[in-house]
């Protein structure tokens, strides 16, 4: 039992970690299109005309359980691993995260419409396509493959993890309008919308999952109970199969077709508090997704008692159960049906306070020799990147005449806990931009933070 424990605890480990955004985006001056996707009111902010975000590239995954030095730990020996586990399951969350993800930015522009040799007004679109996994389950899990179901005797624990998935593309229009003419106490303030179009590719959403294990207290008996609710919707469906003759369009209009659709907003606001501090805000991936009637929903609800196996006789003995195979196989009979449904996006709050040098207002693109950034994120929910968990970024940037940018940053908290650090570097040539970087480069020396990793790299074209 506790080998197979080791084994999906080494699985869970290797793949890494994730931050819910990149907050690398945000401290880069150079890539503040990219950025927009969290503070919307940053869009255009770092091009005289046009700016062209021709290639944006977000991977990352990860735990929240155990980490590349847990598991060396666990198996240094058979007796120093068994209490090292007790340690780490006392000290490891309710509800542990499993997650992976990639964010593509295909393209996302900017133009800034200019008078009197200042900004007044940004306008944006682009296609971004999205990919988000998580699996969330409850420690007691690992406790009874762990320990067994003794210790919960006269307990009801909740066994089953949470799976979510989605895939989408993201068709959006932004727009940044600069207030110039009214009172703000001599502050220069922003407010910005994006408007979103999402195309839903495939889904999978847990809405109930629970299957609750009752341990009677004199262990005579064990009672389980189970109660599901998941929809599914395929990337494609038997349905667009039979009535679709393949060629070379097929893969083209079935993502433009996709198996649902939905509408989202972000807003965000940034305000000049003096020439050195600005304060940004935003509301981001408040919306949904319809899911047509082609998608597939699952549900159960039912329940078992185990009371042991009754042996009678000694001599040639009859052996009787309770528990036996069809049984079994009634309790885990999935209810299969068709029909449309709903989620929501995973919605986020981020609350940045910027320090920067001052700027020279001559200069074409103005830029800052340093800046320091310190962001607060905050969800809703526990569901795919979103999580109720708080988050706190704090970096620093360099800038070298705005054509060399580099920065470090550290993650406090989030999905994963514990304290991530990161960087990027990033260089403007007359026509070009290019960035990349990673939030979180500890696990490649430090063992006690391999529960995290991501990386991206961008390429964006001037005007």
């Amino acid at each position: 039992m506790r080998c197979r424990l080791l084994v999906l605890s080494f699985f869970t480990a290797i793949t890494g970690s994730f931050a819910q955004v990149n907050f690398s985006d945000i401290q880069n001056q150079q890539n503040s299109n990219a950025a927009s996707k969290y503070f919307p009111s940053f869009l255009g902010r770092d091009s005289y005309v046009l700016d062209v975000n021709i290639f944006n590239a977000y991977a990352t995954a990860g735990n929240s359980f155990i980490s590349l030095y847990d598991i060396n730990n666990i198996g240094d020996s058979l007796g120093d691993g068994e209490y090292y586990f007790d340690q780490l399951l006392k000290k490891s969350r309710r509800k542990n995260t499993i997650f992976a993800g990639t964010d593509l930015d295909i393209v996302n522009t900017s133009f800034n419409v200019r008078k009197n040799d200042q900004t007044i007004l940004t306008l944006g679109f682009g296609i971004r396509q999205r990919n988000e996994f998580q699996f969330t389950f409850d420690k007691n899990l690992l406790a009874l493959l762990y320990q067994g179901n003794a210790p919960f005797a006269g307990q009801s624990i909740s066994l089953l993890p949470n799976i979510n998935y989605l895939s989408l593309l993201d068709y959006h229009v932004s727009g940044v309008y600069s207030f110039r003419d009214m009172n703000f106490g001599g502050r220069k303030m922003k407010a910005a919308a994006t408007l979103h179009r999402y195309i839903g590719i495939s889904n999978v959403q847990t809405r109930t999952s629970d299957i609750s294990l009752y341990t009677s207290p004199d262990g005579r008996y064990i009672d389980v109970t189970s109660d599901l609710d998941v929809h599914v919707a395929p990337g494609v469906d038997s349905a667009y199969l039979n009535n679709t003759e393949f060629n070379e369009n097929t893969i083209r209009n079935f993502l433009l077709k996709g198996h649902g659709s939905g509408w989202g907003i972000d807003l965000g606001c940034s305000i000049e508090m003096n020439e050195k501090l600005n304060l940004h805000a935003s509301l981001i991936d408040f919306g949904y997704i319809n899911f047509n009637d082609e998608s597939l929903n699952y549900t159960r609800s039912s329940s078992l008692r185990y009371d042991g196996v009754n042996i009678q006789g000694i001599v040639d003995p009859t052996v009787t159960s309770n528990f036996e195979a069809d049984s079994l196989i009634n309790f885990l009979e999935l209810a299969e049906s068709k029909g449309g449904y709903t989620i929501t996006m995973p919605t986020k709050l981020l609350v940045c306070a910027e320090w920067h040098s001052p700027v020279d207002p001559d200069d074409k693109v103005p830029f800052s020799k340093h800046t320091a950034t310190a962001t607060y994120l905050q969800s809703f929910s526990n569901y795919l990147s979103a999580t109720a968990y708080p988050c706190l970024n704090i970096g620093y940037a360099f800038s070298a005449g705005n054509i060399i940018t580099t920065g470090v940053n550290s993650t406090f908290g989030g999905m994963y806990g514990g304290i991530q650090a990161g960087g990027f570097i990033s260089l403007r040539a007359r026509l070009l931009k290019l960035s990349l970087g990673s939030n979180n480069i500890l696990p490649v020396f430090y063992e006690k933070s391999a529960k995290a990793s991501d990386g991206y790299l961008s390429f964006s074209i001037l005007f």
